[in-house]
């Protein structure tokens, strides 16, 4: 098992109601360096927003790409912001992940309700795990999803702050 080193960025939406029992986002980091400014570029190129294609050239021009996930009707982890757009994802987290050439990745997680914010975010950090070539930040907006990355971190003794 790689050690990988992990740091966590509490965040909140502004624009959202404040309520002590909510939990806010969270960014699970795997940072090691830090650059006092980052360039990144907002789901990749714009004509090829979310696709593996659109990242490796983003890349080219920015430091960082952030990028949205979910789970497509299959269970399968894609590259895709909104359901809507789900029938048209193609490209999977997985397979971005295994391109060779390392990548700093802000990877938001979207998910709705309990169970599925739970299982997305174990399975986000099954595949973070097995391509440590890469720099991720993790976070999600779902409270539920927040809470399982803050668990598995606590026992993944792989995980270090």
């Amino acid at each position: 098992m790689t050690d990988v080193d992990c740091t966590f960025f509490f965040t909140h939406n502004v624009n959202e109601t404040h309520n002590t029992n909510q939990l806010p986002s969270i960014m699970l980091s795997t940072r090691k360096n830090t650059s006092p400014t980052l360039h990144i570029a907002h789901r990749g190129c714009i004509d090829k927003e979310n696709t593996i294609d659109g990242i490796l050239e983003a890349l080219q021009t920015f430091s960082a790409v952030e990028i949205d996930v979910m789970h497509n009707t299959h269970g399968k982890l894609i590259l895709c912001n909104t359901r809507c757009k789900q029938i048209e994802a193609k490209d999977t987290f997985k397979r971005l992940c295994s391109q060779s050439k390392p990548m700093h990745l802000f990877v938001d997680i979207k998910a709705v309700g309990v169970a599925a914010a739970k299982t997305i975010a174990r399975d986000v950090l099954s595949i973070v795990e097995k391509y440590p070539q890469h720099i991720y930040e993790l976070c999600s907006l779902n409270e539920y999803c927040v809470a399982e990355l803050i668990d598995l971190r606590m026992v993944m003794d792989h995980f270090r702050i």
